[in-house]
Parts: structure tokens; sequence; C-alpha cells
């Protein structure tokens, strides 16, 4: 049941915040076999994000609005105030691709959405058996702050800044210094290295088919 401040997996498998309907979707009982990620710190089922968006995370879960819109909005405004490009290493052997330079955040993306509205990875369901590696390019602070407020309506991120990867096995993400961080919304902090493996329809969870 969907009771979370984003609720984007529950959106992505095509439930919503109304109880009663969620209820009725429990009672179908139709059964999905979606895709999680195992990682150091357990396993997550949506998104992970280093940089920004764990640093908006953060403000996030610390703040005082009840709504999860608001939180995501004024915790990711201060993030993009006090946010610096940092330097990351990211390696995915089965493309062969070695990244080494600074940017503003990367998310492993396995579902669309973070904050219950911000398409991160706009190709991304949680059941295709990919993820999609998205990172962002270190562009200049008003270049970033007006990609995330056009975020904010719901539109995803210009081509131009981004650099994105699909990968059907592992990955691995390396920080030069500790950077904020979250999985699926709970932060993470402390760790400078982070080894991802995709677990291919690995977690069966009652889903809305006709959303599909």
């Amino acid at each position: 049941l969907p009771f979370g401040s984003g609720n984007d997996f529950a959106q992505n498998i095509g439930l919503n915040r109304d109880f009663d309907s969620s209820v009725k979707v429990l009672q179908q009982n139709s059964i999905t076999e979606i895709d999680a990620v195992e990682n150091e710190s357990g396993v997550f089922i949506n998104t992970f994000g280093i940089g920004i968006d764990g640093l908006t995370n953060f403000y996030a879960s610390n703040s005082k609005f009840k709504t999860g819109s608001l939180r995501y909005f004024f915790g990711g405004l201060k993030a993009l105030m006090v946010s610096k490009p940092f330097e990351a290493s990211i390696y995915i052997p089965e493309l062969k691709v070695f990244i080494r330079r600074k940017i503003w955040m990367v998310v492993v993306a396995n579902g669309k959405t973070e904050g219950g509205r911000y398409t991160i990875s706009p190709s991304s369901n949680n059941y295709d058996g990919e993820l999609e590696i998205v990172v962002v390019k270190s562009v200049p602070r008003l270049r970033i702050l007006i990609e995330f407020l056009k975020l904010s309506f719901g539109f995803p991120f210009k081509k131009s800044i981004i650099e994105s990867y699909k990968v059907t096995e592992e990955c691995k993400i390396e920080t030069a210094y500790k950077v904020r961080a979250h999985s699926d919304g709970e932060q993470i902090f402390g760790n400078k290295t982070y080894s991802f493996k995709l677990l291919t329809s690995s977690l069966p969870v009652v889903t809305d088919m006709k959303s599909r």
C-alpha cells in the first residue's frame, strides 16, 4: 500500500494514493515479477541517487512540509544552492565503458521517477530487465537550476546535459570523496564506492495490470 512521501514505485506499477483503489488492486492479486538491484547497502527497487539527488533527499526527509511534492521541491532548491560538482568514476563492464569526470549527480534507475513527479529516467520500468545509468554533466549552476524547475513540472532532463547507459548486469560507481546518496529515499552516507547488480524478475509484487 502506498504510504510514502513520493510513492514513485507505487505509481510506476499502477497504484495511487487512494486507499480503497489500492485495496481493490490487492484483492485482484495480479502478480508481476519485478527487477531489484543489489548493492552494499542492501536491495532497492526504484532509484539510487548520488550527488544533488542524494542531498535533495536528505533535505526533503528533514523538511517540515507534509506533502511530498513540496518537500522535494524546496529540498532540491536548497541542494542546488550548496552542492558542487564532484569527480566520479563509473565502470560498466558489459559495455566496456569507463568514465572519470566531474558531474552533478548520477542515478541508477530501475523506475521512471523520484519525488513523486521528477522524471529521471523516462524509458525505465521496473520489470524490463534493464537499469539506466543517468549521469548529469558538470554544467553551470544556472543551467542545472533551470533543468530542476523543468523536472518539477514533469519534463525530463534535456539530453544535452546528461549521458545515459542501459545496463542488464552490473556496474560500479566510485566518488573522489564522500557524497550524499539515497537508496529508494533512504539516506546513504559514508561510502565512496558502490557496486550494483541487477536481479532480474526477482521480486513478485501485486500490480495493477491495466496500467501496463
